[in-house]
């Protein structure tokens, strides 16, 4: 999705960060790389969904897939 956007992971990194999780171009690469051994914390997903599609609440990313009705598509507008 960071691609999509046209994001380098710097920019993805600066926008996390202004939302309030201080991240840097090495964790998004780490992050990109599955290279967490205990994966990657909820709160730290919602911080780069957030980045990447603020047009969706955190709520509707956590809605089963049965009840998403919608929000995938504007998921896919946004890109």
């Amino acid at each position: 999705m960071r691609l999509a956007k046209g994001l380098s992971q710097v920019q993805l990194g600066n926008l996390v960060t202004e939302l309030g999780l201080p991240l840097n171009h090495t964790q998004v690469s780490t992050i990109e790389r599955c290279g967490y051994k205990k994966g990657v914390s909820v709160d730290r997903l919602m911080f780069l969904a957030r980045a990447l599609c603020p047009e969706v609440t955190a709520q509707q990313w956590l809605l089963t897939p049965s009840s998403r009705e919608g929000v995938d598509q504007r998921l896919e507008n946004s890109r």
